[in-house]
């Protein structure tokens, strides 16, 4: 037994050895890049706040530089392109045609990636790239194993959108809410401004800018995702990539936000694609700075299924299935019915009332409304916990957010300029 355990013991510092070079900053990395290649395209910005678990990154120029430096990055660690093997070419081909009509810069980004690695695009497993490359990439480089001093136990779905047309002297403007959870302190304030593509802003996890959570562009068009919980829905979430060519949700969530100006041009531009669920399913919503908005789900083929508000004021969803009025799975959540409530019965006037709703909403220690909606125990904070909440403007093309493992006071402001 003494010898089973020491032989295990050698072999997880051996393994501990081999994987801890690869848990590398991309900050550092990314400066000898700037050095070898003379460019800048991306860029770790000082922070304007003592949040240690939160990046800033600008990223700008056009999109083969960026992919260029991304690849350069990747060298430096244990991510390559997957070659494309000689069966798979057809394949290839096809997803590559997808691209060429609904969104060209992408294959720009990936051609720089490829020089990298001194491949063509034709060479490498574009399938692979549409998810993996890139999360592989940036669950590295954005130290996610080191930022554990706060992991959670497990990820429970508890993010919460609220857009609401507030009513400014006789003037519908829009402002968003978005409560944000995830299953460790981790991500980036991430700001664009790519040739062809509208500027935008916004926060994102894993992925630099590949898997965005919410974001506005330029145009005041807001898009946030939440996880659906529902079983049914979630019997199509983590299978491989598809038969045919496909969107990686959040990809296709980052598409439309550099290239829509409105939710009826994201409507567009949505149902011209296949949306992959990798890893689980999601909905979105989206707003525009004109008062437009609805939530975006899929069916099992990747499908559009478009929800509108029921009241012209605001829009609310959580993490349950809208589409499927029969269900009314939504009922069942006790963040929805909170604020449901609340909305029913207040109109909100501005920010400060909108920040109200969603913190009556957030799944953290302080919030009454949880005390009241479970058995009561310290230990739900392991599973559940909202780690920031965020208010845009639509209109100023502004967002705020409030980390509530901050100070409870602080508010964190950001223009797509500065």
């Amino acid at each position: 037994m003494y010898k089973k355990w020491l032989l295990i013991f050698i072999l997880s510092l051996i393994l501990y050895s081999c994987l801890t070079p690869f848990i590398f900053s991309f900050k550092a990395e990314l400066e000898e890049v700037n050095r070898e290649t003379g460019l800048d395209a991306i860029r770790f910005e000082d922070k304007k706040m003592g949040i240690d678990f939160i990046d800033h990154v600008t990223i700008s120029g056009n999109h083969f530089d960026v992919g260029y430096q991304m690849g350069m990055l990747a060298t430096k660690t244990i991510v390559r392109p997957k070659k494309c093997e000689k069966n798979a070419r057809e394949f290839n081909r096809q997803i590559i045609e997808m691209y060429r009509k609904l969104y060209p810069a992408y294959l720009e980004k990936l051609k720089g990636i490829a020089k990298a690695f001194d491949m063509n695009l034709e060479d490498i497993d574009l399938r692979f790239m549409e998810r993996e490359f890139f999360v592989n990439l940036g669950w590295l480089g954005l130290g996610f194993e080191e930022k554990k001093y706060k992991g959670f136990k497990g990820l429970g779905a508890h993010c919460s959108i609220l857009a609401y047309n507030i009513d400014s002297q006789g003037m519908k403007k829009t402002i968003v809410g978005r409560n944000f959870g995830w299953l460790q302190p981790n991500g980036a304030i991430v700001r664009t401004e790519l040739t062809g593509d509208y500027k935008t802003l916004g926060s994102t996890i894993i992925c630099l800018d590949h898997w965005i959570m919410d974001g506005i562009n330029e145009k005041g068009l807001f898009i946030g995702v939440m996880t659906v919980v529902s079983p049914e829905q979630n019997s199509y979430a983590g299978l491989s990539y598809p038969d045919s060519p496909a969107v990686d949700a959040h990809h296709m969530m980052r598409i439309i936000l550099n290239t829509c100006s409105s939710v009826q041009e994201a409507i567009t531009k949505t149902k011209s694609a296949r949306i992959w669920f990798a890893d689980e399913v999601v909905h979105f919503l989206l707003a525009d700075a004109s008062g437009a908005m609805c939530v975006f789900e899929f069916d099992e083929q990747g499908r559009l299924l478009i929800i509108y508000p029921d009241n012209e004021n605001y829009l609310l969803s959580t993490n349950s299935w809208l589409y499927d009025t029969d269900y009314l799975a939504r009922l069942h959540c006790w963040r929805y019915a909170v604020a449901s409530n609340i909305l029913g019965n207040n109109p909100l006037k501005d920010t400060a009332d909108l920040f109200d709703v969603m913190r009556k909403m957030t799944q953290i220690p302080s919030n009454p409304y949880v005390q009241n909606n479970y058995v009561y125990n310290t230990s739900i904070f392991d599973y559940l916990q909202t780690l920031w909440t965020s208010l845009y403007n639509l209109e100023n093309l502004t967002m705020t957010i409030h980390y509530w493992l901050d100070n409870e006071e602080a508010f964190y402001s950001y223009s797509l300029d500065n």
